[in-house]
């Protein structure tokens, strides 16, 4: 959740990057503004199937990592890798929010 100001100046920043037919996804949500978390991942150089030796990303959703053989360390960080990512690029930090599937 950021406050308006914020989601502007971080849109500010992005076209100036990227140009200005380009723009941030966000939406009106509990008195802020929310920026989609699997948007921001993608556009820090973790697409969908992205991989890292036994881990990576889903290849149907950004925020799901999978583990395909590699161990709990290396999922570990991997999450540290993205999170890193997308607040080296956006200045935004995303929270682990863990659920164990399988």
């Amino acid at each position: 959740m950021r406050s308006p100001a914020a989601v502007a100046r971080l849109g500010g920043r992005w076209r100036a990057r990227e140009g200005p037919g380009s723009g941030i996804p966000a939406f009106a949500a509990d008195g802020g503004v929310k920026v989609p978390a699997a948007w921001l991942v993608g556009r820090a150089g973790f697409p969908n199937g992205y991989r890292r030796g036994g881990v990576g990303i889903s290849s149907r959703h950004a925020l799901a990592l999978v583990n395909f053989g590699g161990t709990s360390t290396e999922l570990l960080t991997l999450a540290e890798s993205v999170r890193d990512g997308v607040e080296a690029r956006f200045g935004v930090r995303l929270e682990f929010e863990p659920e164990v599937v399988g």
